[in-house]
C-alpha cells in the first residue's frame, strides 16, 4: 500500500547558519541544499556585520515560497545586510562575492546591503524562474537586489 509506506519529507528550516554582528570573516568551500545563509546586524551601534567574503559556496534551492501551504509571503533568501542602523538602505558594510553559484531560487538569491561589494565570477542559474512572488514584490525582480554606494561586478554569469 503506497499510503502506508510513503513518507513525506519537507522542508523545516530556512536559514542554516545566521551570522549576527560579525567581522572578518570568510566561508569558503560549504555546499547548501534547501537551505542558505544570512548576516544580519542587531542594530547595536558597536555591533554591526562587514568585510565578509563568501568564497566558492554553492547554493542548491537557497530559498523557497511557501504557496503550497496557503502562505503568501515573500520567500527567504540569501541576505547579507551591513547596515548600522534601521531605515538606511547602505551606510557600513564590505562584501566580497566570489566564485559562488546560486540555482533554483524561488526569488531574488542574493541580496546585500553594503557600504561597498565586489561580485566576481558568479554564476547564478535558473533563478525566480516562475515570478511567483511577484504579488509581494519580491517575483520577476532581479537576480541580485544590491543597496550599496560602491560595487563592482566582474566576471559573473546569469543563465
Amino acid at each position: 500500500n503506497v499510503l502506508t509506506t510513503t513518507k513525506l519529507r519537507g522542508k523545516i528550516q530556512t536559514y542554516a547558519l545566521t551570522i549576527k554582528d560579525s567581522q572578518h570573516l570568510v566561508l569558503k568551500n560549504l555546499d547548501f541544499f534547501g537551505t542558505t545563509l544570512q548576516a544580519i546586524p542587531s542594530f547595536n551601534k558597536k555591533a554591526y556585520v562587514d568585510d565578509i567574503k563568501l568564497d566558492s559556496l554553492n547554493f542548491n534551492y537557497p530559498c523557497a515560497s511557501k504557496r503550497m501551504l496557503l502562505d503568501n509571503a515573500v520567500s527567504q533568501c540569501t541576505k547579507i545586510d551591513g547596515r548600522k542602523s534601521k531605515g538606511l538602505r547602505f551606510n557600513s558594510g564590505s562584501f566580497i562575492f566570489f566564485n559562488n553559484t546560486f540555482h533554483g531560487a524561488d526569488g531574488i538569491p542574493l541580496t546585500y546591503f553594503a557600504a561597498e561589494s565586489r561580485l566576481e565570477n558568479n554564476l547564478f542559474t535558473y533563478n525566480d524562474w516562475t515570478s511567483a512572488n511577484s504579488l509581494k514584490g519580491d517575483g520577476c525582480h532581479s537576480t541580485v537586489r544590491a543597496f550599496s554606494r560602491k560595487d563592482s561586478a566582474i566576471w559573473n554569469t546569469l543563465l
